[in-house]
């Protein structure tokens, strides 16, 4: 999880999900809606295939063991085991 997290601020994730994937440009990845699935292989093919109308397309330049870190680190968000969630309010 902490590897996914480290991946998803060094790829800019954070540019269109937001900081702690809250949303922005692009959707919330803490929330329980997802256009194309929350199921592990769904994500993995959001994040290596990309989608319409903004996500981009990784798998040139992540590999699948990257992208299934970027999985579980997606997994892990409003769950006790999140890495560096965001300050509770």
């Amino acid at each position: 999880m902490g590897e996914g997290r480290q991946l998803f601020v060094q790829f800019n994730c954070s540019g269109c999900h937001g900081g702690r994937a809250g949303g922005g440009m692009g959707p919330s990845l803490r929330d329980v809606d997802w256009i194309y699935g929350n199921r592990d292989a769904q994500l993995f093919s959001s994040i290596a295939e990309g989608r319409a109308h903004g996500m981009p397309s990784w798998q040139t330049r992540l590999t699948a063991d990257q992208t299934w870190k970027l999985v579980t680190y997606i997994k892990s968000l409003r769950t006790r085991n999140e890495p560096q969630p965001p300050p509770s309010e």
